[in-house]
């Protein structure tokens, strides 16, 4: 599970890659390459969408946290999206 996740992350599908990470975390908890890859998408993620400032990159950081199982953070994302550019549909739909 982790090569291939982190080949995903190498890949920028980071949604894919986050859920296979995961999964390879579940199956080896010692494992530390897993939690090292995550960090990074999320370090990465957060990074862009400070830099870009745009509503997709904040519509991605909150795919990233529903993925993680982090609905208030997700949530949060999607307002930010909405409030850089309220006629973009897809933050008001993933909220």
């Amino acid at each position: 599970m982790y090569v291939f996740g982190n080949w995903l992350a190498g890949q920028g599908r980071t949604a894919e890659a986050v859920v296979y990470l995961k999964k390879a975390l579940r199956g080896n908890p010692n494992d530390p390459r897993p939690l090292s890859t995550l960090g990074g998408i999320w370090n990465n993620a957060s990074k862009r969408a400070r830099q870009l400032n745009t509503s997709s990159s904040y519509t991605d950081l909150a795919m990233l946290f529903y993925l993680d199982e982090k609905y208030l953070n997700a949530v949060k994302a999607c307002e930010h999206a909405s409030s850089i550019d309220p006629k973009d549909p897809v933050p008001h739909k993933n909220r």
